[in-house]
């Protein structure tokens, strides 16, 4: 779409049009995209796509990904381009909360579609949030499920004055003590 131009201001060339690279090229400094002043080796303002794989290398070296000025991170998934986009993996802005499906964590970890989950608070603290009330817990097929308390500490099953306690097969012992 026509010429680029460039113009220069001292030791700055500014170059406005289309940049087509051909080959290696190599930059001696940081490299701005949408940014007049960039900070590191590669600074971009504004949204990138790719359409590969992004690749973190070095020997030794601790790779991590700063979500800077309190923003939130959130990994999303979409088998057909940019429509139907979801949510796969979440990091709330301020809390820290995780969601794996759920884009609005509203614990430590939550995982589930917003609407059923699992969570887990920052102590380990389990909960089950089922909005028809039908939520389950299954062992593996044809195994055994074990709920075990701790040695010092008691195992309490509660439920509501409706609440019914059942087997498939088998016995169940209650023992009591007052």
């Amino acid at each position: 779409n026509g010429t680029p131009t460039v113009t220069q201001d001292g030791e700055d060339t500014y170059l406005e049009g289309v940049l087509e690279v051909d080959g290696t090229s190599t930059f001696g400094g940081n490299v701005g995209i949408g940014i007049t002043t960039p900070l590191t080796a590669l600074d971009v303002t504004g949204s990138a796509s790719l359409s590969a794989n992004v690749s973190l290398r070095g020997s030794g070296t601790a790779h991590t990904f700063n979500i800077l000025d309190n923003g939130s991170l959130n990994f999303q998934r979409s088998v057909g381009g940019d429509g139907g986009v979801a949510t796969a993996l979440f990091i709330q802005q301020g809390t820290g909360n995780v969601g794996i499906g759920d884009a609005t964590p509203s614990s430590f970890l939550e995982v589930g579609d917003g609407t059923d989950s699992i969570q887990i608070s920052s102590v380990g603290d389990i909960t089950f949030v089922d909005a028809n009330g039908a939520a389950s817990i299954t062992g593996p097929a044809g195994g055994a499920f074990s709920v075990v308390s701790g040695a010092s500490q008691a195992l309490t099953l509660t439920g509501a004055a409706a609440s019914t306690w059942s087997l498939s097969s088998g016995a169940l012992t209650v023992n009591t003590t007052s």
